[in-house]
């Protein structure tokens, strides 16, 4: 008796969940994308909702029905799933968060890390995977430079 109740919720359990499948099964075609950097995507159809899996790695937005722009904002990967305005899934495509290696040189101390950005002058540059008090410096340093932008901006006569 025990077992025929198992078997039957087994049953209903997979019945359940093979309706959740996935809309496409086969593999995602992979974008890869620079930390901190914006690439362009071009569609075939408009698409006019877009589904992140993990939105601490990309963002992404519609820029007209057929482009998209995507911009890394941490290491990792992620899904990218475009719907069209009917809810249809158009695409999904894997996104690749990688570092821009381009001119940077990596200095240890131990254990701790520091990055600088060396085109052509060495200055430090924020990268995740830095010392704490590396990384703490440089983002608080270029958020006030960034507030006192925004502050002469937003002041100055136009």
């Amino acid at each position: 008796m025990v077992k025929a109740y198992v078997l039957s919720a087994a049953m209903v359990a997979a019945g359940f969940f093979g309706t959740c499948a996935p809309v496409h099964a086969q593999p995602a075609e992979m974008i890869p994308v620079t930390l901190d950097q914006a690439t362009i995507l071009r569609l075939e159809a408009p698409a006019t909702s877009l589904v992140i899996g993990n939105p601490a790695i990309a963002d992404a937005i519609v820029q007209d029905g057929k482009t998209l722009i995507i911009t890394g904002k941490g290491y990792g990967s992620t899904n990218l799933i475009g719907l069209d305005s009917n809810g249809r899934q158009l695409f999904e495509r894997q996104l690749v968060v990688r570092n821009a290696e381009l001119n940077l040189v990596t200095v240890y101390r131990g254990a701790d890390r520091e990055t600088l950005s060396c085109a052509p002058k060495c200055q430090p540059s924020a990268i995740i995977g830095d010392s704490t008090a590396s990384f703490t410096s440089n983002t608080s340093q270029t958020s006030s430079r960034n507030s006192l932008s925004q502050s002469q901006a937003t002041s100055s006569p136009q």
